[in-house]
């Protein structure tokens, strides 16, 4: 059976919560730490490889209290979180952890 949008965000938001030690809140804060952006683009990275697209996302985050979000905050999120699975070894070894503990999505 195939999963619904909104088990794919729950599970990404378990997943990068646990991994990143960085809470659900933080992630909805307007925080600029380097930890807490890293985890917003973990999260939103990991949301775009599991099949959502940015305004799929953006109704989710709001439809979950995240008002202030706005669709081009998420793309540059997940740009700046493409190039940085690319290059960053703590960023390559959240995402592989957070990927390794998702269900994966039947089709």
């Amino acid at each position: 059976m195939k999963k619904r949008r909104s088990e794919i965000w729950r599970d990404a938001m378990k997943q990068v919560t646990t991994v990143t030690e960085v809470t659900q809140k933080e992630i909805f804060s307007p925080s600029k730490k380097a930890d807490v952006t890293q985890a917003r683009g973990l999260f939103f990275l990991t949301l775009t490889k599991q099949g959502l697209r940015p305004a799929t996302i953006m109704r989710l985050c709001e439809s979950n209290g995240w008002d202030s979000i706005v669709h081009s905050t998420i793309t540059k999120h997940i740009k700046r979180s493409e190039n940085k699975a690319m290059e960053d070894n703590e960023f390559i070894e959240f995402l592989t952890e957070i990927e390794a503990n998702l269900e994966p999505i039947s089709e």
